[in-house]
C-alpha cells in the first residue's frame, strides 16, 4: 500500500526548488501533492515521528509559498496552526514578523521577533537578533537598535560582521546629526570607521562597510577618493543604490 503512494520528501523537495526558480504555481501543486501523500502515510502510519516531522515541513513550505505570493492570510493562518503542534518552531516567528512588517506592523513584528528570541529552544538567537536590531533602525529608534547589535557582539564576540556593520552605520548616522558640534562628530566618525574596518577584515567583500568608509573619506573631504569607491560599487553592483544616490551628489557638488 504505501508502494503506491508518491513520495511526499521528493514532492516536498521539487516545490522547494520551483520555489527558488520563481515557478509559483507549479510550486503550490508540487507542496498541494506533497502534503496530500504525506497525509495518506500518516493515515496508515499515524505515530510516525518521521512523517508527522514531514508533515510539519511540508505545510511551512506551503506557507512560505502563499506568504510570497501575497496570500499572507493563508499563510498565517498555516504557521499558527503549526504553532499549536509546534509552539518552539522559531522560524515562525521570524516569518510572520516579516508579515507583520509587510503589512506596516512594525509594533507586532518586533513582539514576534521577540517571541523568537525568548523561545527555550533558541540557544543563539543572533539571526532574531540582527533582524530585530534592523527593524529597530528602520523605525528610528537607534537606541534598541544598538543595544541589540551589541548584544549581538555579546554572544558572537567581535566576529559577527554584521553587527559590527550595524553599529558602524548607527554611529555614521548619529555623526551626521551633530556636524553643527565638530567634537562630537569627530568622536562618532571615529568609532564607525573602526568597525567598517573590523567589517571588512571578517568580510573583504562586504560592499556596505566599503560604502561606509566612502561616505566618510567624504564627510572629512576626500571627494575623489570616495568618488573612486562608489564608482566601483556602481559597477560591481548595480543593485547598490546608495552608491548611485551618492555619486550624484559628488558629481553635483
Amino acid at each position: 500500500m504505501l508502494n503506491e503512494i508518491e513520495t511526499p520528501e521528493i514532492l516536498n523537495n521539487i516545490g522547494v526548488i520551483q520555489v527558488e526558480l520563481k515557478k509559483m504555481p507549479e510550486a503550490l501543486l508540487s507542496f498541494q501533492a506533497a502534503l496530500s501523500s504525506v497525509n495518506k502515510i500518516l493515515k496508515l502510519t499515524p505515530d510516525s515521528k518521521k512523517f508527522k516531522a514531514l508533515n510539519i515541513t511540508i505545510r511551512f513550505n506551503l506557507a512560505y509559498h502563499h506568504e510570497q505570493t501575497n496570500n499572507l492570510a493563508e499563510a498565517v493562518e498555516l504557521y499558527n496552526d503549526i504553532l499549536k503542534e509546534e509552539p518552539l518552531y522559531i522560524d515562525i516567528y521570524y516569518r510572520k514578523a516579516a508579515i507583520a512588517k509587510k503589512r506596516g506592523d512594525y509594533m507586532k513584528a518586533v513582539e514576534y521577533l521577540e517571541k523568537a528570541k525568548k523561545t527555550p529552544s533558541n540557544r543563539a538567537p543572533v539571526n532574531q537578533m540582527l533582524t530585530l536590531a534592523l527593524l529597530y533602525q528602520e523605525m528610528g529608534d537607534t537606541q534598541k537598535a544598538g543595544e541589540e547589535f551589541i548584544a549581538v557582539q555579546k554572544i558572537a564576540g567581535l566576529k559577527e560582521p554584521y553587527a559590527n556593520l550595524g553599529i558602524a552605520n548607527l554611529d555614521y548616522e548619529r555623526s551626521t546629526q551633530v556636524r553643527h558640534e565638530e567634537k562630537k562628530q569627530e568622536e562618532k566618525m571615529r568609532r564607525a570607521m573602526k568597525m567598517y574596518m573590523e567589517t571588512l577584515e571578517l568580510d573583504p567583500s562586504n560592499a556596505f562597510a566599503t560604502l561606509g568608509l566612502a561616505n566618510i573619506m567624504a564627510e572629512h573631504g576626500k571627494i575623489q577618493d570616495a568618488v573612486k569607491i562608489y564608482s566601483v560599487l556602481k559597477d560591481t553592483l548595480p543593485g547598490c543604490s546608495h552608491s548611485y544616490v551618492n555619486l550624484a551628489i559628488m558629481h553635483a557638488s
